[in-house]
């Protein structure tokens, strides 16, 4: 091997990828700081949201019962089983949205 080939490199030789990565890590660490914050409170609103759409499908149900609890137990002028058929079909969205939200919280 002649003397003045050199199998060492020097740091001037690879100052771009330091550079490269020192920047690409900066950029890292502060775009996960701006959006962090943002993301962690969609988290909680979507959490939030999936909790009240639980309780609203459980009283949807809870009021379907009684009305066809009502429906079956008295003479009435007037027929509940187009109302328990709407409760259901709102409970249907409730459970898509729902599903929606668990999803999309997933891909989070």
């Amino acid at each position: 091997m002649d003397d003045t080939e050199s199998t060492n490199t020097s740091f001037d030789d690879r100052s771009d990828d330091f550079y490269d990565s020192a920047s690409r890590n900066a950029l890292s660490a502060g775009m996960m700081g701006f959006f962090k914050p943002a993301i962690e409170q969609l988290d909680e609103r979507v959490r939030s949201t999936r909790v009240t759409q639980m309780q609203l499908k459980q009283q949807i149900e809870s009021l379907a019962e009684d009305l066809c609890k009502i429906s079956d137990g008295q003479n009435m002028p007037f027929d509940l089983d187009v109302y328990v058929k709407k409760l259901m079909n709102a409970k249907r969205r409730v459970m898509l949205v729902n599903n929606i939200l668990q999803i999309g919280r997933a891909h989070v």
